[in-house]
């Protein structure tokens, strides 16, 4: 099991996806859960001892 501590974020202004929220992990962490995956994808898991919705999507983060 992959643990790490994020801050949720939000879409400002972005068309369909206005105030959707997601979660920007590094490509480390992104690596280590869904190796060579440079695109969202979806996971299950819990936040904060939360079980989060099943169509909750990561956002691998590459550019840093």
């Amino acid at each position: 099991m992959t643990r790490f501590e994020i801050i949720l974020q939000k879409f400002g202004d972005k068309g369909e996806k206005t105030g959707w929220t997601y979660i920007e992990i590094p490509a480390h962490i992104a690596h280590e859960i869904k190796p060579d995956c440079k695109v969202s994808f979806r996971v299950k898991g819990t936040i904060d001892n939360h079980q989060n919705n099943p169509n909750c999507s990561l956002l691998p983060n590459f550019a840093v």
